[in-house]
C-alpha cells in the first residue's frame, strides 16, 4: 500500500474520543478534516527487544519505547490531539500496525472506571467503534485499562487496542491499530510498547546538563551493549547503507547542506589495553588512506559516562569529522559524526551531546 493511501485513511482510523464532564454530557470530538498518519507490519515479541528506541518529550512529560524500526509518523500527518505516533510502514504491503500517545483534561477528577465506561459509550455510540472486551493492565505499576474495538474505514478494516491512564485530572491514552489478520502477532509487541510508558512528572524542559535536549531519543542496543541519543528528527540509515562494522547510524538529511549530518557506532575486537594506543593507530590508518586530503584540527581526552575516551577532529576531503575512540576491555568503540565544513561551527555542541550521550551497558 503506499504511503499517501495510508496517511489518507489512518486519519478516518483514528476516531477521536474526548469525554468530558458537562451536566453529565459525553462530549465527543470527531473532526472529519485533519491530519493523517502511517503505520507498518512488524514481528511478534515477547519483551522488549534489543532494537527499541525511547521517545522522551520532557516538555509534555512522557516518555515510550517503541522498535527502532519504527518510523516516526510526521507532525503534520498526526491525527486530531496527538502527540506523537510512530508506525512500521514499508512500501508494498498492507496496512501496518500503529501506535500513538495523546492527553486529554478532564473537567473534574474522574475514577479510571468511570472513564473507561464513558469512553466505551462514547466510541460505539458516537464514533462507530465495535466494542469488544476490556481487561486490566499495568504500566509502571499503575493501574491501567484496555479497551479492545474493531473499526472500518475507507474500505480497510482495522482491530484497535486502547490503554488509558489517569493522573490528577490528566488522561493518557495509548492507541494501537492493526488490521485483524496481524493483530494477533503484534499484540505482545504492543504490549511491551504499552509497558514501557513512563509519566516523567514534570512538564518543564530538561536543560542540556540532564539530558542530551528535549528534542533527543535513546536508542538502545541490548545485544551489543551500549544507548545513545540523538535528535528525534533525524532519521535511521537503512541497514544496506552502512559500511564496515558499522552497527547503526542516523543522519539528517532536512538540512539544506549537499553533505547531511551523520552519527553512527562501530565496534571491534582490538589488542590494545590504552584508548590513546587505540586513538594513534586509528589516526595513521585514516591519514594513510587519505591521500593527502586529511588535515588534523585537534585531540583531546575526555571521560564519557566513566569510561575514558579520546575525541579526534579533523577534515577529510572537504567533511568536517569528530571521531570519539572508547575502549572497554579489548573493545573498541567509535562514534563518528561528520558534517560540512560550513555547518560544523554550528552543530558543533549538538555533536558533543551525543558523543556524551553515549553510555556501556552493563
Amino acid at each position: 500500500m503506499k504511503k499517501a493511501k495510508c496517511l489518507s485513511i489512518v486519519r478516518l482510523l483514528v476516531p477521536v474520543v474526548i469525554v468530558t464532564m458537562v451536566s453529565g454530557c459525553i462530549t465527543v470530538v470527531n473532526p472529519s478534516a485533519g491530519s493523517t498518519t502511517d503505520i507498518p507490519e512488524e514481528t511478534p515479541s515477547q519483551e522488549i527487544e534489543p532494537a527499541f528506541t525511547t521517545y522522551t518529550d520532557n516538555v509534555t512529560g512522557f516518555s515510550i519505547s517503541y522498535p527502532s524500526g519504527w518510523e516516526r509518523v510526521p507532525q503534520e500527518s498526526l491525527g486530531f490531539g496527538e502527540l506523537v505516533a510512530f508506525w512500521d510502514y514499508e512500501e508494498g504491503k498492507g496496512f501496518p500496525p500503529y501506535m500513538s500517545i495523546k492527553n486529554e483534561q478532564l473537567a473534574e477528577e474522574m475514577s479510571l472506571d468511570t472513564y473507561s465506561t464513558l469512553a466505551q459509550q462514547a466510541g460505539t455510540i458516537e464514533a462507530g467503534l465495535a466494542f469488544i472486551s476490556s481487561e486490566e493492565f499495568s504500566v509502571n505499576g499503575e493501574r491501567a485499562l484496555k479497551h479492545y474495538y474493531t473499526f472500518s474505514a475507507d474500505g480497510i478494516d482495522t482491530k484497535m487496542m486502547q490503554v488509558y491512564l489517569i493522573e490528577g485530572q490528566t488522561v493518557w491514552i495509548i492507541n494501537f491499530m492493526s488490521v485483524p489478520e496481524a493483530f494477533d502477532s503484534v499484540e505482545p509487541t504492543f504490549n511491551d510498547i504499552a509497558a514501557s510508558f513512563r509519566l516523567s512528572g514534570s512538564s518543564e524542559p530538561s536543560t542540556p546538563s540532564e539530558i542530551p535536549s528535549p528534542e533527543f531519543v535513546t536508542y538502545t542496543d541490548e545485544t551489543n551493549g551500549f544507548a545513545i541519543s540523538y535528535p528525534q528528527n533525524w532519521q535511521s540509515v537503512p541497514q544496506d547503507l552502512l559500511t564496515g562494522r558499522e552497527l547503526i547510524a542516523f543522519w539528517d538529511i532536512t538540512q539544506e547542506d549537499d553533505i547531511p549530518t551523520y552519527l553512527s557506532v562501530t565496534s571491534e575486537q582490538v589488542s590494545m589495553e590504552d584508548v590513546n594506543v587505540y586513538y594513534q593507530a586509528s589516526q595513521e590508518a585514516i591519514e594513510t588512506q587519505a591521500d593527502g586530503s586529511y588535515v588534523f584540527v585537534s585531540e583531546g581526552e575526555e571521560i564519557i559516562n566513566g569510561v575514558p575516551a579520546v575525541k579526534h577532529i579533523f577534515t577529510l576531503s572537504d567533511i568536517a569529522f569528530i571521531h570519539i575512540y572508547l575502549l572497554d576491555g579489548q573493545t573498541g568503540w567509535i562514534i563518528n559524526m561528520w558534517t560540512s565544513p560550513d555547518s560544523f561551527g554550528e552543530l558543533e555542541p549538538t555533536l558533543n551531546e551525543i558523543a556524551s550521550s553515549f553510555e556501556l551497558l552493563p
